[in-house]
């Protein structure tokens, strides 16, 4: 226990400088986290994992809105504190995991200690910062990767069949899950030290310990004759500059800027050439760290190529490849700690880089501390067009924010005309069409259209200027940060 105060004590003051953090502004909330809060309010109120419609909502899994909602009903809280508590403590049991698996794999401890402060003030756990289900993920993964470790060291099927289950929870998380479902298997199958029929006997334990988690949802879904959205398949090439963000995000990680990384580099190089004689030891579970990321990577491209085209490669989506790059350059350096002429030079390099991926993370947590992010940051807080809104509560409304109407009012509202569909990739035949029906509504006068300036990312939906086009003759009520027609 003597030998844990460290961590205790880091813990403590991570605690104390995120609800410092949120404090002005809370957690922010992205249109996915609309979603989550919408599904986590109904689940509180005893009506399940539905919309306001009742509708099932089954395009993300349903275990984060679970956990918030049973953390409101629990405490008798509004889901928006919820959330802040729920991801405050995920941090937590996230960084004592990942102490945990570096115990299991020997870790010197004043490695796990730099270890632990490039995971805590990373740019990567302000992701924790957002009503998003991350957090959740990233926990599930740390435990089901703990329990992973012991059953590689145990040979246990009882521990197996915790491993599975810990899965099945990853996965109803985010699907994204069955990366590291799939990467599991592919190590039972190829990688572990066993005959052929023990892997088959292994893999038949993981894989019913599995479903049997995943089933519970299934069942629970076949009670809902319709679903709110569904996934289709298709073919739709990744941009160049998806990739490139891709990469610029795992160059933000660990470079502040240039000198860092130039730094960083260079001292890696020459503590390579100190080493090149030394053989690296084998380690089963940088193996099956690397199966992981590349798994993770591929399930990404294989989910943006055939199912769903918006998905972007940004921190939220590759935050779980960061623990897994963490402990593969810790346990690197930790083989070669044993080598004491070598400890300078280690001491050296994670200085730097931990120097270089705290200042990394400043820019975000300032700007959620002085602005927030999402619907409850700053700039919604003074909107004209939400001052309305609460003024107005019967509205009945076209808009490009159906998201924002439902935070702030509970308002549903319909999306402008899509001019394509993101997912897709595709063009909106009906387009035209749909504009034409939207202008007899407005001539009608059974609705109106409410656009909010400060959206916008949906470039797939009429734009502004067409709006101010095709209504001219129309009434326009204009706001500092939006307009109404009608």
């Amino acid at each position: 226990m003597r030998k844990n105060y460290k961590y205790f004590i880091i813990g403590i003051v991570f605690s104390l400088f995120f609800l410092l953090i949120t404090k002005p502004f809370n957690l922010g909330v992205t249109p996915d986290s609309v979603n989550y809060i919408e599904v986590a309010r109904n689940i509180s109120e005893g009506k399940g994992v539905v919309d306001n419609y009742g509708n099932l909502v089954n395009h993300w899994p349903p275990l984060y809105p679970l956990f918030l909602g049973l953390n409101s009903y629990l405490f008798n809280i509004d889901v928006i504190d919820a959330g802040l508590y729920l991801n405050l403590i995920l941090a937590l049991v996230y960084a004592s995991l990942l102490i945990l698996i570096m115990n299991e794999l020997k870790i010197v401890d004043s490695l796990k200690l730099v270890s632990l402060l490039l995971v805590l003030f990373s740019i990567s756990t302000t992701e924790f910062l957002l009503f998003t289900s991350e957090g959740l993920f990233v926990m599930f993964l740390m435990l089901t990767l703990y329990l992973f470790v012991k059953w590689i060291k145990l040979n246990s099927s009882l521990i197996l069949i915790f491993v599975g289950i810990s899965s099945g929870f990853l996965f109803l998380t985010r699907y994204a899950g069955v990366a590291f479902i799939g990467s599991i298997c592919l190590y039972i199958l190829f990688l572990s030290n066993k005959i052929f029929k023990v892997k088959l006997l292994n893999l038949c334990i993981y894989l019913v310990s599995v479903f049997l988690i995943i089933a519970i949802w299934i069942t629970y879904t076949l009670k809902f004759p319709t679903t709110v959205v569904d996934r289709t398949i298709g073919f739709h090439i990744i941009s160049f500059s998806k990739i490139k963000f891709g990469f610029h995000v795992f160059y933000d990680w660990f470079f502040y800027n240039k000198y860092f990384f130039g730094t960083i580099v260079f001292l890696t190089i020459f503590f390579l050439f100190k080493v090149n004689k030394l053989k690296l030891k084998k380690n089963n579970i940088s193996f099956f760290n690397f199966l992981f990321i590349g798994t993770y990577i591929i399930f990404l491209l294989i989910s943006i190529s055939f199912f769903d085209a918006h998905t972007p490669l940004d921190y939220r989506i590759l935050m779980p490849i960061y623990p897994m790059l963490i402990l593969l350059i810790v346990t690197f350096f930790n083989y070669y700690y044993t080598y004491s002429k070598l400890n300078i030079y280690i001491y050296i390099i994670l200085s730097v880089l931990l120097l270089s991926v705290c200042v990394s993370s400043v820019p975000v947590w300032k700007n959620h501390f002085f602005n927030g992010q999402g619907f409850s940051g700053k700039k919604w807080k003074n909107s004209g067009v939400v001052d309305y809104l609460k003024q107005h509560q019967n509205l009945n409304l076209y808009t490009n924010a159906t998201d924002a109407l439902r935070f702030f009012t509970r308002l549903q509202g319909e999306f402008i005309p899509i001019k394509y569909y993101p997912n897709i990739k595709q063009y909106n035949m009906n387009y035209e069409a749909d504009i034409l029906k939207m202008k007899g509504q407005v001539i009608n006068g059974t609705k109106q259209i409410l656009y909010f300036e400060s959206v916008d990312w949906r470039d797939y939906l009429m734009s502004e200027k067409e709006l101010f086009r095709e209504f001219k003759d129309f009434e326009i009520i204009s706001f500092k940060d939006g307009f109404l027609i009608k």
